[in-house]
Parts: C-alpha cells; sequence; structure tokens
C-alpha cells in the first residue's frame, strides 16, 4: 500500500516542486519591473 502511494505523491511533488520553482522565476521577474504596491504580500 505504501509503496502505491509514493508512486502518485512523487509525481505530484515534483510536478509542486516545478510550478514552484517557475512560479519563483515569475516573481522576480516582476520585481524587476518595479517594487510591488503597498499591501502585497
Amino acid at each position: 500500500m505504501r509503496h502505491q502511494v509514493s508512486l502518485v505523491v512523487h509525481p505530484m511533488h515534483q510536478a509542486l516542486e516545478a510550478a514552484l520553482v517557475h512560479y519563483d522565476a515569475d516573481d522576480k521577474k516582476r520585481n524587476v519591473k518595479g517594487p510591488k504596491p503597498n499591501g502585497y504580500v
């Protein structure tokens, strides 16, 4: 059972990691263009 769960979770984790890396890079590009507006976290 545990092995089957890891087969499902691992690809999901990799996809999540890739999405976070992409978002982080996108966020840095936005920061280069100008400061964040007040209230934006």
